[in-house]
């Protein structure tokens, strides 16, 4: 079962306005002056790509449970579901302790996605 992850709204306009207000700062800076305009350019063009791709990654992560795995994408990570011990959700956000180690995932139905994990390996506990 896939489950997107939730952004929120705060990280998500605050990537669009940094890079774009950098962006925006930048252009006005090159048609002003005479020096170094196509460095400028060349510097705006690079906030832009960077911004392209704050918002791919941003939309881009989802979480995938089948019978063996938690796999957490666009990073390749994956985590075996039997050696989960625990999982706890605070402030919109799941924390998995599993074989010593911790890892925090956002999905959008959290309540669904800990129910999941829980129907793979029943000694899950929820904390």
């Amino acid at each position: 079962m896939v489950f997107r992850s939730k952004v929120d709204g705060w990280l998500t306009w605050f990537v669009r306005g940094s890079m774009l207000g950098a962006t925006a700062l930048l252009a006005i800076i090159a048609f002003v002056t005479d020096e170094g305009r196509l460095l400028v350019v060349m510097a705006a063009a690079f906030v832009f790509i960077l911004y392209v791709l704050a918002e791919w990654l941003l939309r881009s992560i989802y979480y995938t449970v089948d019978q063996d795995f938690l796999r957490i994408r666009p990073f390749r990570s994956r985590v075996l579901i039997a050696d989960i011990e625990s999982i706890s959700q605070t402030n919109g956000r799941v924390e998995i302790r599993f074989s010593g180690r911790q890892i925090y995932v956002s999905p959008r139905e959290s309540d669904l996605f800990v129910e999941t994990l829980r129907s793979v390996n029943g000694k899950i506990q929820l904390i």
